[in-house]
């Protein structure tokens, strides 16, 4: 079992010390597929139009892939039940806001965190399988042992 508790005030720090070409990075790549920052910028916003609503739904067998956007949050869920593990990730849309609001083909990190920060408590990303469990969450209260 592994425990790590940052606070945020940690990672405030911490940013400024991560090498500035590894923030440069402008494009999403993903198999076939390669997005520029403006094209993700275009397509967020039009995400963000529209109502709250599910994007896609892959159900291929036992495994299924669900996006969808939902009270303020884009939202992502999949299943594997052939490994039986499953994967969450629930992020305020505000924290996706923040963080293509850099500047060019920059992403802003700084403002992705301060507004990870103002979200408040709750999880972000869970992972459960049959022999491990991952849980990324904000917690408001530090806890020292």
């Amino acid at each position: 079992r592994v425990m790590v508790n940052l606070p945020m005030s940690v990672i405030d720090k911490a940013l400024p010390m991560l090498p500035q070409e590894h923030l440069r990075r402008s494009h999403i790549h993903m198999e076939e597929w390669d997005l520029s920052l403006g094209e993700l910028r275009e397509l967020w916003r039009e995400v963000q139009d529209t109502p709250d609503a599910t994007f896609v739904t892959v159900e291929d067998g036992d495994e299924r892939v669900r996006v969808w956007k939902e009270g303020g949050y884009f939202k992502v869920s999949v299943v594997d039940g052939h490994g039986g593990e499953t994967v969450d990730v629930k992020l305020p849309a505000r924290v996706v806001d923040a963080l293509l609001s850099g500047e060019g083909e920059e992403l802003n990190l700084a403002a992705a965190f301060e507004a990870l920060r103002d979200a408040g408590a709750g999880d972000l990303v869970t992972i459960s399988g049959q022999n491990e469990q991952v849980r990324v969450w904000i917690d408001q209260i530090a806890e020292a042992r």
